[in-house]
């Protein structure tokens, strides 16, 4: 196991969840009303195999069909064009997902095989406007899936800006409201906490390196 995953003891939480017949962590079948599927926003996926992907098959827990771009052009396909832009690494949503539900392929995410829908947001980690509006448009979507209970209420934004953002902002409350989870990051390679995770609805989540333990 690696540090990172002792460090928060993650091995002592999944010991808790109920296991499956071949001993991955049994996170509910469709239907079920504890089943569990998070909502990913993000610049979407990349067909990796750590993402259990493999030729001429989808990935049984990055459900890419319930997914979503949020961006123009709008529409069901939540996949990763990899825009490139200065000093922006590609591929961050597809680094997000494999970090946090990553399996298979001598890797393992934080919650490895955790189902997750993908909303494509933006097209880099760092939220402009036009991604502060479609991470808007996307939290009231999830609201309605949640109604509907094709989703779980839990959300992950693993994006900053360093300002507020008047649409996201009341998007966050209307969330909020409805019982939806919504977890941050902190962005820490500023000075500050940046938004959406400076908001007092949201959980902001920061990270540490190995030698700052």
């Amino acid at each position: 196991m690696e540090w990172n995953q002792a460090f928060v003891r993650a091995p002592e939480a999944l010991a808790l969840l109920p296991k499956a017949a071949d001993g991955s962590i049994h996170w509910g079948s469709p239907g079920e009303p504890q089943a569990v599927k998070v909502a990913l926003f993000d610049t979407g996926y990349r067909r990796h195999p750590a993402l259990g992907f493999s030729p001429g098959a989808n990935s049984t827990f990055l459900l890419s069909d319930e997914g979503q771009s949020c961006l123009k052009p709008r529409g069901p396909n939540a996949e990763d064009p990899l825009i490139k832009m200065k000093a922006m690494p590609l591929g961050h949503g597809t680094r997000t997902a494999t970090c946090l539900a990553g399996r298979g392929a001598g890797f393992s995410g934080l919650c490895p095989g955790l189902p997750m829908v993908p909303f494509r947001v933006t097209n880099h980690s760092v939220i402009f406007a036009d991604a502060a509006t479609a991470i808007g448009k996307a939290l009231d979507m999830v609201v309605e899936r949640v109604a509907e209970g094709s989703i779980s209420p839990i959300v992950n934004i693993s994006l900053g800006r360093l300002f507020g953002h008047r649409s996201l902002g009341a998007a966050v409350d209307r969330a909020y409201e409805a019982g939806v989870i919504i977890i941050c990051a902190a962005g820490q390679v500023v000075d500050r906490v940046t938004y959406p995770a400076q908001h007092a609805r949201t959980i902001a989540v920061a990270g540490i390196e190995r030698t700052s333990r």
